[in-house]
């Protein structure tokens, strides 16, 4: 580790005059970085400062390489650098961050707004994380296109961006303050058209909680959540909304019929896990309740 050390200082020192030699030190520091020092021995307390330090300057590598490529315009590199970074450190943040704006410089934007939606659900589900300001503010140009404020907008491309792929079936899953607006948006709907719109809160319950390991209960909230797109239709909207909930919103139904898919999502869960440790709550009612 102390060449991995030592090329992240010289490239530190020289970056303001010669950024090409920068990048190149950077680069061959992080192909050494193999993932957390001595992991082996990671419960031995004499390792944890050596490896939180260790982690660190590889954090401070990326992101100093990301900032010189983005002054070159070498988004593809970034694309690949951030790919690697995050597969070693899945929850920082600087790295989707680069990575999302690498990938809306490229044009992907269909690629963007997939890894964005499922960089969230992992914060709110994993670690209960709201995305910060700069996370928002990038998804906003996700929403729009990548195009920057001011950028002339074409109908076409427009609509090609936006277009599902065609293998996409089920639900529509997103973050909550999309679903915030998607619920804003069916309540106007609804008053104009008097169309039946649902609101349902399922809550997973843990008989004996004290018991359960977070291990398990991620795995429920991953399995739910793989019932609820695919059970559910495209017309119908699912949000994470914290480690033990999720929102929905069923259209287009009438009151047994509603009913009806949250019992059906509730057998597919218990065919999954024990109802002595695990169950689904549920809650539901219009979005527009009965004058």
């Amino acid at each position: 580790m102390e060449e991995f050390e030592e090329l992240y200082h010289r490239a530190q020192s020289i970056a303001p005059q010669s950024p090409e030699e920068a990048i190149d030190l950077y680069k061959r520091a992080l192909d050494l970085y193999k993932g957390d020092y001595l992991f082996e021995d990671s419960f031995s307390e004499w390792v944890v400062p050596a490896r939180n330090y260790y982690h660190r300057l590889f954090t401070q590598i990326v992101l100093d390489l990301c900032a010189l490529l983005k002054g070159k315009g070498r988004y593809k590199e970034i694309i690949d650098i951030c790919q690697r970074a995050i597969i070693i450190e899945a929850f920082e943040e600087d790295f989707h961050f680069y990575f999302l704006e690498a990938l809306l410089e490229e044009g992907k934007i269909r690629q963007a707004m997939e890894h964005y939606q499922h960089f969230v659900n992992s914060l709110y589900r994993e670690m209960g994380v709201d995305p910060s300001p700069a996370m928002n503010k990038i998804y906003q140009r996700i929403r729009g296109g990548g195009h920057n404020k001011g950028a002339l907008l074409e109908l076409p491309r427009f609509q090609e961006e936006l277009k599902e792929k065609r293998e996409v079936e089920g639900a529509f899953l997103c973050d909550p303050e999309t679903f915030k607006n998607l619920y804003k948006l069916e309540e106007r709907r609804g008053e104009r058209t008097g169309q039946a719109v649902f609101l349902v809160l399922l809550t997973l319950v843990y008989p004996e909680k004290e018991t359960v390991s977070s291990d398990y209960s991620s795995r429920a909230m991953n399995s739910l959540q793989e019932i609820l797109v695919t059970s559910l239709r495209k017309g119908d909207v699912i949000s994470p909304w914290n480690n033990y909930q999720f929102m929905v919103l069923l259209t287009s139904l009438k009151l047994e019929e509603a009913q009806g898919v949250l019992k059906r999502i509730n057998n597919n869960f218990e065919k999954m896990f024990d109802s002595s440790k695990v169950q689904i709550q549920s809650r539901l009612q219009p979005v527009l309740p009965d004058d």
